[in-house]
């Protein structure tokens, strides 16, 4: 009778912890779900490697993200993990001030050259003497 009572503790110190993790990961899939039907072209969000961008369109399956101005990025739409709050000060351009940056925002380094150095090297070899090209 100990041993079944033994068995049956063990059983339920194993069970009880299982059932309440999966009970709380299916309640945050079905927020997430949620959130992801309710997506609507303007939204700022998130997605699950951590791109941010705006939404500016949508199928059932896809999502159009503009992550830079003038640059838009197609993701699934279950990749998109959450919603971010709008800033407390929004910016606006002139276009249609759904833009969430500005070029002042990013600041730039000026190296005094506009011109990239690429490195001489023969033909068909990468800058470490490898070979890039077709062997033959």
């Amino acid at each position: 009778m100990e041993s079944l009572l033994f068995i049956a503790l063990i059983a339920a110190i194993f069970i009880i912890p299982t059932a309440i993790q999966a009970r709380r990961q299916r309640r945050r899939m079905d927020e997430i779900q949620e959130m992801q039907n309710s997506l609507r072209s303007g939204d700022r969000v998130v997605t699950t490697s951590g791109v941010h961008g705006v939404v500016r369109g949508m199928t059932d399956e896809l999502v159009d993200l503009e992550v830079s101005v003038g640059v838009t990025m197609t993701w699934e739409r279950s990749a998109v993990i959450r919603k971010v709050e709008a800033p407390r000060t929004p910016r606006t351009d002139e276009g249609n001030g759904e833009r969430f940056w500005e070029d002042e925002d990013i600041e730039s380094v000026d190296t005094g050259s506009t011109e990239r150095s690429v490195p001489e090297s023969d033909p068909g070899t990468g800058t470490d003497g490898a070979a890039t090209g077709p062997r033959q």
